[in-house]
């Protein structure tokens, strides 16, 4: 976590993060292998926060790149906590391999986090005097809405279905195999509660008034997480915030704060790669490519970073070293593999080539072809002797 707050706030922040972790975990035993990388940065004050906005109305946002995961709160303060978990809860879902639609990771971020009495208050008044929004519309939503009015009635009505779903029968009994089966469309929910559309939106038009509070899950750490408190370099702070500009498309903003940067900072590879992040979304492949590879040649590990670099080197010997990095930090990249396999091909490079189809170990169904046929030509231009001893 980055943040100027109270040492304390930021203990007692980590506490509720922790008890959501366990909570999901024993809700969800299947996501306990796999850890979660995050990044939290907390500003302390609405004037720091305006810059990182993301909308007028949100207090805080998850953001889900596959480099670097990072929750964004306007202010750590500890009456904005909710907010704090429900991004976490976006976290945790998105950690877990789910592909919710857009009401369903709002509603059960809401759910999960809690929600207090004056709230609940506000969003059934709401509802009462707006209306629901009809269940098919409402499932269909897939973006946020810029308006502030329509984006409070979608959230209130995702957080009533939701509730519905987590407290009363036929739904609670079958929720968590919802959201955990992978396909999470409205049609598979009336299958499992075995409740037809029409019966689904009377069940949602009566719960409206039945919403009630709802407590955070209880966790066994809380009060047990221990929070070490140290100044961290500037160049890092920088870093960061020049990453979340990047993620909201301020790309000036970036350049800005990268440009303002000592020459030591532009010794480590994650400034090379900011660099290389706003070339590529400007279409400028040429500095890109020169970033990247001061990136990887400063000791890069950033997978993302190196397949960006490897997309660019594509159809250039150059992209060869690339692709031998990203396998040594992912071995189980068979996609990046069956890329190297074709350019040792075409270098002739043959033992190399059949080592590396040798250790595929799933082929994509659109490389089945690709895959055969390579295997029996790199077999052809090896010598007998070669050939079996690599099946031994």
């Amino acid at each position: 976590m980055y943040t100027t707050a109270e040492a304390e706030t930021a203990a007692e922040a980590l506490n509720e993060l922790e008890s959501l972790r366990l909570y999901f975990r024993s809700a969800v035993p299947e996501s306990a292998t796999k850890p979660v990388s995050l990044r939290i940065v907390a500003f302390s004050s609405e004037w720091e926060y305006q810059v990182f906005r993301l909308n007028s109305y949100s207090p805080a946002y998850f953001v889900g790149g596959s480099d670097q995961r990072t929750i964004v709160l306007g202010r750590l303060a500890r009456q904005n906590l909710t907010a704090l978990r429900h991004e976490y809860i976006h976290a945790l879902a998105q950690e877990s391999g789910w592909h919710l639609p857009l009401w369903l990771g709002e509603g059960l971020a809401d759910q999960l986090a809690g929600m207090d009495a004056p709230r609940v208050r506000f969003r059934a008044t709401l509802l009462k005097r707006q209306g629901l929004l009809p269940i098919r519309e409402l499932t269909s939503v897939n973006s946020p809405h810029a308006d502030e009015a329509a984006a409070l009635r979608f959230y209130a009505s995702s957080w009533a279905l939701t509730h519905l779903l987590f407290t009363e029968a036929p739904y609670r009994d079958c929720i968590w195999t919802f959201l955990k089966g992978g396909d999470a469309r409205l049609e598979t929910l009336l299958a499992l509660s075995g409740r037809t559309e029409e019966q689904l939106q009377s069940d949602l038009d009566q719960h409206v008034g039945r919403l009630n509070p709802v407590p955070p899950p209880e966790g066994t750490a809380r009060g047990g997480v221990r929070c070490d408190v140290m100044a961290e370099e500037d160049t890092s702070v920088q870093l960061t915030l020049a990453r979340l500009q990047v993620d909201l498309g301020n790309l000036d903003g970036a350049r800005t704060r990268l440009a303002n940067l000592t020459e030591a900072a532009r010794m480590q590879p994650a400034y090379w790669g900011l660099m290389g992040d706003v070339a590529l979304r400007q279409s400028n492949d040429s500095e890109a490519r020169y970033s990247y590879e001061k990136a990887m040649d400063l000791g890069s590990e950033e997978v993302p970073l190196l397949t960006r670099l490897a997309m660019l080197n594509q159809t250039r010997p150059e992209v060869i070293p690339v692709l031998e990095r990203i396998l040594a930090l992912s071995p189980g990249d068979d996609a990046a593999r069956l890329v190297l396999t074709s350019h040792y091909v075409q270098q002739k490079r043959w033992p190399e080539a059949m080592a590396q189809l040798r250790r595929v170990r799933e082929v994509p169904p659109d490389r089945q072809d690709y895959y055969s046929h390579a295997m029996a030509f790199v077999a052809s231009h090896l010598e007998p002797s070669s050939v079996m001893l690599s099946t031994r």
